[in-house]
This record gives structure tokens, sequence and C-alpha cells, in this order.
């Protein structure tokens, strides 16, 4: 084992079997009976009755190699390439995972896709597409601005980074990118009349606790024009009792023998005074 004996070899003259070979079988004819050192191992000696070595972290060993760090150009190996990684005792080079890279040569792992990027195509990182945020290690499914929120912007990192709909109006579109109410595929749109949408609100009818954002029905007291970011008081002399007054209208003339004096009343501040009587509408 280990050598090789052609034709008229005699017992001081048979053939070890070279550098980046072994052989574990006896009565082998000729330098190729020997076998090439198997991937991921090396064969750095002569005469090797199997492989006495791995392939050193950072490079591959495709077969017959007999050094740890071949730099052949890949003949029987090579540092490992960009967009892949290669542990240690490698024979072909790892791919890099989604949600991460290298862009290097000769590396044994590889880089973790930073925030405001995803990583795809293994070799470099890509910036986050605008309507989505990408934390670290993100991968070809990309996080989308959810509904209530758009992001103009490349590179957005965080869910926090997408920018809250404005006051007044409402955002139902997943991912969406543009502020603009003019357009109809932005998923943009006033807030409907009896509500009111402060900032980051999704539909166009909100109510406490099932939507994202802050509004809500029109609070007692108040009333809301379509496109209402703050409750409009009703004004004194009248009150409201009930929520999502759509207008002015809806606010309620004082009661019969008693009197408004402030605004965004509930209900009457008290009744009229003796000696006075005081038809609906007082704010005395």
């Amino acid at each position: 084992p280990g050598y090789f004996c052609p034709e008229n070899t005699d017992q001081f003259s048979h053939h070890p079997c070279p550098n980046g070979t072994y052989s574990n079988y006896t009565g082998l004819q000729s330098e190729s009976n020997c076998t090439s050192c198997d991937p991921g191992r090396v064969c750095n000696g002569l005469a090797l009755t199997q492989p006495n070595g791995d392939c050193a972290p950072g490079y591959y060993c495709a077969s017959g190699a007999s050094t740890d760090k071949p730099a052949d150009g890949g003949l029987t190996g090579n540092p490992c390439p960009e967009g892949a990684y290669c542990p240690g005792a490698t024979g072909t080079p790892i791919p890099c995972p989604n949600g991460q890279f290298m862009n290097r040569t000769g590396y044994a792992e590889c880089f973790d896709c930073p925030a405001g990027y995803y990583c795809t195509n293994a070799q470099e990182p890509l910036l986050c597409t605008k309507g989505y945020y990408c934390p670290g290690n993100t991968t070809a499914d990309l996080s989308p601005c959810p509904r209530g929120t758009y992001n103009p912007i490349l590179g957005a990192r965080y869910e926090s980074d997408c920018k809250p709909c404005a006051g007044g109006y409402y955002c139902d579109k997943l991912a969406a990118v543009d502020f603009d109410p003019s357009l109809n595929n932005t998923g943009v749109g006033l807030c409907s009349a009896g509500f009111y949408c402060k900032s980051g609100v999704n539909v166009s009818n909100p109510t406490d606790g099932t939507t994202s954002g802050l509004g809500g029905p029109c609070p007692a007291g108040s009333y809301c024009l379509q496109g209402t970011e703050d409750p409009t008081p009703c004004p004194n002399t009248t009150y409201r009792d009930t929520t999502g007054a759509a207008s002015l209208a809806d606010c309620i003339p004082c009661k019969l023998g008693q009197y408004c004096g402030s605004e965004n009343l509930t209900d009457a501040t008290g009744p009229c005074q003796r000696g006075f009587y005081c038809y609906r509408g007082n704010n005395v």
C-alpha cells in the first residue's frame, strides 16, 4: 500500500504514490492507480495509505490536494470564492444562505446581512425596497410597512422607520410607498365624517382598539366633518351626549329650562336661574 510497481520492478525500486494521492491497496501497477486525494482532504507526502489532513478553513480542496491551502485556480482547490463560505474540510464551496452574504474571498463564514438591506444573491447586500423595512439577516421576504403607514425611502431598517399616515387621512395599503391622496393607487383617503384620524390610521371609520394608529368615533361633545384630524367642539348653546356626530347640525340645542354655558359639552351646564326662563339653545 502507498506504492505502485510497473513492469520489471525489483524489491528496492517500487515507486511511492506522489503528493496529492494515496493508496490503501496492494498490487498497484502504475501511478494512475494511486487514488487522488479525497475532496476536503489533504495528502501531503509520499507513499500515503490515506489522507493525512483536512483542507484549511477559508479554502476548498476539490480533489488531489497536497496542501491545506491550495491556490492553483481550482485544479486541486483555491481560496473560497465570493458568495460562498468554506468552514474547513470543504470539498466544494458552500453558497451563503439567504440572509447572509460574502463579498470577499477566503472566508470560513458568511457575514450577516445588515439592517436596512436584504441578501439573496450571496455576494452583496441590496438596499431595502421602498414600502418595506429590513431588520438584520433579511432574506427576499421583506417586511412590508403595515397599513396605516408608508415608506418613501430605500434602506429602512425597522418598522418604526415607516411613516404614520397623516392626520385627517387613512392609509389602507400594505407596503405603501407614497402619501398622495391625489393618486388612487396609494390606498390613501379622507377619514369619514363622524370619525377622526389623528395619525397612522388604516381605515376610514376607525374604532377604538380595532384599528392602527390614533383615531376613532367622534367623541361626545364634538363633531367631525370628513377629513377630521382633531374633533371640533360643539359650541356653547349646544351639547352632544353620544359619539359619532358628523356635522355641526348634530350638536343638540340646549334643553328647555337649561343653559349650555361652554363648548364641548356632553349635557346642559345646569338649570335656568330662578326668575328667568330659558328657551332651547340658551348659553346663560
